[in-house]
């Protein structure tokens, strides 16, 4: 029978060997165990994201809900005051008007009256065409909001709020 022979050289490749293998096992194993810790953290805080984003948008939600009714009643009540005076010439109540508004929560104020003349700025006039204003302001059932928009005036993102009222006689306005 004749004898294999083995060169140092076979040996040391055939003794490394299962040492590959079981390293290269390892490293599966680890980057496979890495990949399924990555992709859970991910779905984790992908989740907390979802619950945190929906917490304040509730929160801003209430907010906008609680800010709009606020300012809804003071248009109600500012209309009330409007028709309660007996004025036939809007012009001068809304020069009277104009000026007192520097330490309110609005930016303007003007009138529309029975014949759809508006009471306004010049900046205010141009904002009524572009934003189709008047039709809101015909809406109002007591109050109407306009969607929101940038004012020319100010750079600021604004609404408008328009509510009817009643003067001279029985005429009415927004």
């Amino acid at each position: 029978m004749k004898e294999k022979q083995e060169t140092p050289y076979s040996k040391e490749i055939s003794g490394n060997i299962p040492f590959f293998r079981i390293l290269v096992i390892y490293l599966v194993i680890c980057a496979a165990g890495i990949t399924f810790l990555l992709i859970r953290f991910n779905l984790l805080i992908r989740s907390q994201d979802k619950q945190l984003t929906n917490e304040i948008c509730s929160l801003v939600a209430e907010k906008m809900n609680n800010s709009i009714r606020y300012m809804t009643s003071a248009v109600e009540n500012m209309s009330s005051v409007l028709s309660a005076q007996d004025c036939d010439d809007l012009q001068a109540l809304y020069d009277q008007i104009n000026g007192t508004h520097a330490g309110c929560n609005y930016i303007s104020i003007g009138f529309i009256d029975a014949d759809k003349k508006i009471y306004a700025s010049p900046t205010e006039l141009d904002e009524f065409k572009k934003w189709g204003l008047l039709e809101t302001a015909e809406l109002a059932s007591p109050v109407s909001i306009s969607a929101p928009y940038r004012s020319a005036a100010t750079g600021q993102s604004v609404y408008t709020m328009f509510a009817d009222f009643t003067y001279g006689g029985g005429k009415n306005g927004y």
